[in-house]
This record gives structure tokens, sequence and C-alpha cells, in this order.
């Protein structure tokens, strides 16, 4: 399990039973978007505030730059179907897509509303969930990578979303107040919304 944010990068082995500090060549510790590769969980991914996005393949020790030019409001990864598939939900910049392991990024034309704040991939499903920001601002997903977006039942700005990797039909969001959100049937209904 990694723990990474404003000035922290932390690690535990043990299934959070203890934490330790990940001594790293980063430039620096504010980081505003994580990703892990589910297959690879010494594969990681970071947006580096000021510096780009970096990639690690031994738990975060090592790390190379991948994309200098990150928007500076980058602050969310997801991992797609593989490693070489990336994903940065990048503010009202939007959301943009690497498909070579982040060494070159595109942005993703036909998004709803106007921006992107969270992603997450559903590995079960081959499923895109993005949160976005405007008039249209709440959660869609796309299940043919980005051509295509549908709306599911929660509105307003979603600053996280996660997808269970046991079960997809369970999601959770958290929105600009901190409020938690859970759906059990594939983000159709928001129980409580």
């Amino acid at each position: 399990m990694y723990a990474a944010g404003h000035d922290v990068f932390f690690k535990s082995t043990d299934g959070g039973a203890s934490w330790q500090a990940v001594l790293t060549n980063l430039p620096g510790t504010d980081i505003h978007g994580f990703a892990v590769d589910p297959k690879d969980a010494d594969r990681v991914f970071a947006h580096v505030v000021g510096f780009g996005i970096f990639g690690s393949a031994d738990g975060g020790v090592m790390w190379t730059r991948l994309w200098a030019d990150a928007p500076p409001s980058s602050f969310n990864l997801a991992v797609g179907n593989d490693a070489q598939m990336l994903y940065v939900a990048a503010g009202q910049a939007g959301l943009w897509r690497s498909q070579d392991g982040g060494q070159t990024w595109s942005p993703l034309t036909n998004m709803p509303g106007d921006g992107a704040v969270a992603v997450t991939f559903d590995r079960a499903r081959g499923r895109l969930c993005v949160s976005t920001l405007g008039n249209q601002a709440g959660l869609y997903v796309s299940d043919d990578d980005g051509t295509t977006w549908t709306a599911l039942g929660l509105k307003g700005t979603l600053l996280a979303v996660a997808v269970s990797p046991h079960d997809p039909q369970r999601l959770i969001a958290v929105d600009e107040k901190g409020q938690v959100f859970a759906s059990r049937d594939g983000g159709l209904t928001w129980p409580g919304n």
C-alpha cells in the first residue's frame, strides 16, 4: 500500500499495520496524482507538482520523468488495462491519455463537461470512469476508451472516484465538501444522494 500527497510518500508492505517513508530521487514530494499498476505493485506513477509525471518500476525508489510538460492542474492518475495505458485528469485542461507508458500524451477531445477532476479504470469491464467540471459536472463512464460517454446517476463536483477491484458494481465517490457516496449497482443509483 502507498500513501502519497502534499509532501507525503509512505509505503506499507504489511497491509497498513506499519508505514515507512520512501526515500526517492524525485525532485519533490508534493504529489497530486498517484497510480499503481494492479498487475505489478512495484510499477507506480506520480504527478509531482512543478516537475511533471514520473514512473517507477521498483516501488517508488528510482523514478524516471515521463512527461515534463504535464498541465500543472494534473492531480489524478489511473492505469488502464496495462501500464502502457495511462490517464491523467487535469482539471480544466481535460482528460489526457498515454498509450505508450507515459512517453507521449494526447487529450481526449470529446469529453462531457468543462474538464476532468478524477479518473479511474474498471479493469473487469474495461470501463473508464471520469468526473467532470462545469454545468455537466458529474460522473461519466466510457466503454470504448473515451469515444462515447454515458452519465451515471451522480452529479456535482467529485474529487475522487474508485471502483472495487473485486466487484465492479461497487463505486465510491467523494465530493468537494468531503461527502462520501457509494453505489452498489455500477453507479446507476447512489443511496442518500
